[in-house]
């Protein structure tokens, strides 16, 4: 942990007071799990206010999880895995330990590049409300969308409906 970034015990932090807010950890639980523990209940105002300071510019004191110790590969893999062995670090809640294991697996992901600015995908949903007039008949809805691939233009026909309730 001592060549981790000074903001991953912020956002551990953050992350372990969201499995509290949810009633997925209990506060002791949650105190093993935290770089600062003795945090107590956790309330949404909060959770929602951004991230504070790195911990290298935080005055309080730390105490690294026990969940981060030195373990080997076999032992981490019978103790949390095949949980032949005790493990006093790993939360007991099955959701918790998913989460956890989860999160693992995604920061070893490769990030995909952005999009740029003319390639942006849009996404455009038309709703109609109660009583509009839509000037669709059902046949043209339901067409095969070959036709309309062939560079054919079709008429609306004049067919106007209106969107009833269910």
């Amino acid at each position: 942990i001592s060549t981790c970034s000074p903001h991953f015990p912020v956002l551990w932090d953050r992350i372990v007071g969201y499995m509290r807010f949810e009633d997925k950890v209990d506060d002791t639980t949650a105190d093993e799990l935290s770089f600062v523990p003795g945090g107590g209940g956790v309330d949404w105002a909060l959770l929602s206010q951004p991230l504070s300071q790195p911990m290298a510019e935080r005055p309080l004191s730390t105490t690294v999880p026990r969940l981060f110790g030195r373990q080997s590969c076999a032992e981490r893999y019978l103790r949390r895995d095949l949980m032949l062995l005790p493990d006093d670090s790993w939360p007991k809640n099955a959701e918790v330990q998913w989460r956890l294991c989860a999160l693992a697996r995604g920061l070893c992901l490769k990030l995909p590049r952005p999009f740029r600015a003319p390639h942006i995908p849009g996404i455009t949903v038309l709703i109609p409300h109660y009583g509009e007039p839509i000037i669709m008949s059902k046949k043209e809805l339901w067409k095969d969308r070959s036709a309309q691939g062939a560079g054919r233009r079709r008429s609306t026909g004049g067919a106007i409906s209106a969107v009833q309730p269910e």
